[in-house]
């Protein structure tokens, strides 16, 4: 199985470099490429001869998942995720109801730079529909993760019965132990940082009906101090594990994104230091008040010097999305073998 990985690696390098060029005016293609190559590869049986890497005990305490958006509808087996590296798997965003998102081309891919920059609009084909899917496959080998958010075409009175409608569906499905609310996207109104008297009565509402489910929160890399401590503070309030820190940034750096088509949130290397930065923020204020949320760190993390930057007594894991799409399957084994990570380093 070692030189059928090997071998993967090798091809998936050369593989790149042609679907990114042949993807460059619709970057989205190029997931939807691996999505489909992924399937084979369960449907085949051939999931664990291609992915299966060895693990690093070192990081072994810790949470590694994908991010949202790397397996929007489960169309990603969680099998295939478990081979890839992953010892969570998290779905979506999932919305209430199927919403399109917005029109096509909606990604600009900067592969100088390793950074993304989307508009994507929480594209989903809605709770009912990924449910489903997710019961047609062999039972997860581990725990699943939903990341969910309002349908992005309801009302501000609308937004609560529609995140209510989304637990009640997906919290029985096998394997289904938290849910990560996305209070952040930048690229729909009805989702964007919600305000904290608004999320307040939502968060009441949500939390009545989670049971036994964990619940965390997805932050933006955006958010200033007071925000910052209101939120922590409704957390609190609420009973709330903790928080997904961070989502894209609407704040563009040159040097990662030197021109951009249209406002979006940009992910990869353009959001490292502000998500860290802002994962910074809630952890002294977790920590100041002995409060017991936890963090999990996300954007940008593409090596283990960035692991080891973003995990923390406070941090429980990492999610990865953007490297993913630059590295390919190799970033998790990059990740959990320290030799692996030095020869990316210098190559």
């Amino acid at each position: 199985m070692y030189i059928i990985r090997k071998s993967f690696e090798l091809l998936y390098d050369y593989l790149k470099s042609v679907i990114f060029a042949v993807t460059k005016n619709d970057p989205e293609k190029a997931h939807e490429v691996f999505v489909m190559f992924c399937r084979a590869l369960y449907k085949a049986k051939l999931d664990k001869a291609f992915f299966d890497y060895p693990k690093n005990t070192e990081f072994k305490r810790f949470e590694f998942s994908n991010a949202a958006g790397f397996n929007k509808n489960a169309e990603i087996p969680p099998y295939v995720l478990y081979y890839l590296g992953f010892n969570r798997a998290v779905i979506g965003s999932v919305t209430g109801e199927p919403y399109g998102g917005n029109s096509r081309p909606r990604c600009q891919r900067y592969e100088a730079t390793q950074s993304i920059v989307n508009r994507l609009g929480l594209p989903s084909e809605g709770a009912q529909k990924v449910a489903q899917r997710l019961l047609r496959y062999e039972a997860s080998p581990i725990p699943l993760t939903i990341n969910f958010a309002a349908t992005p075409t309801k009302k501000w009175d609308q937004i609560t019965e529609d995140l209510l409608s989304t637990i009640q569906i997906m919290k029985n499905v096998k394997k289904v132990d938290r849910f990560e609310l996305n209070i952040s996207c930048p690229n729909v109104s009805s989702s964007a940082e919600y305000e904290i008297e608004a999320l307040d009565e939502i968060l009441s509402s949500v939390c009545d009906k989670l049971e036994d489910k964990k619940f965390f929160l997805k932050i933006s890399p955006d958010v200033d101090k007071e925000y910052a401590n209101r939120i922590v503070l409704s957390a609190q309030k609420y009973k709330i594990a903790g928080f997904v820190i961070a989502n894209t940034t609407k704040r563009y750096v040159k040097k990662y994104i030197p021109q951009s088509l249209w406002a979006g949130g940009a992910s990869g290397k353009a959001v490292y230091q502000y998500s860290t930065d802002t994962q910074r923020l809630f952890e002294n204020i977790i920590e100041k008040n002995n409060f017991p949320q936890k963090i999990i760190a996300c954007g940008g993390i593409d090596s283990v010097k960035k692991v080891k930057e973003r995990l923390s007594s406070v941090a429980l894991g990492i999610q990865i999305y953007t490297p993913f799409v630059f590295y390919g399957p190799k970033i998790i084994r990059s990740i959990k073998t320290e030799d692996a990570d030095r020869r990316m380093e210098t190559g």
